[in-house]
């Protein structure tokens, strides 16, 4: 295992800082408590299903990454 590199280390507390952050969103928005929308001059949308999808593909980057850097800190 290599030694941790202070200038790298906040860039993974800012992924793991994200990661939590989407997972509270994305709990709120499956539970109905959050959601988004979208204006067209008079006409509102709701774009809350869109914005998950967005979301979890967000997360997954994130969780890639870090499964990478886990699996590279393993070797």
């Amino acid at each position: 295992m290599s030694p941790p590199n202070p200038d790298i280390d906040p860039v993974w507390a800012w992924v793991k800082q994200e990661q939590a952050m989407i997972w509270q969103q994305l709990e709120l928005m499956e539970a109905g408590k959050i959601g988004t929308i979208e204006r067209n001059g008079s006409e509102t949308v709701d774009t809350t299903a869109h914005t998950v999808e967005q979301l979890r593909v967000k997360l997954a980057t994130l969780e890639a990454l870090l499964a990478e850097r886990q699996n590279k800190e393993a070797s």
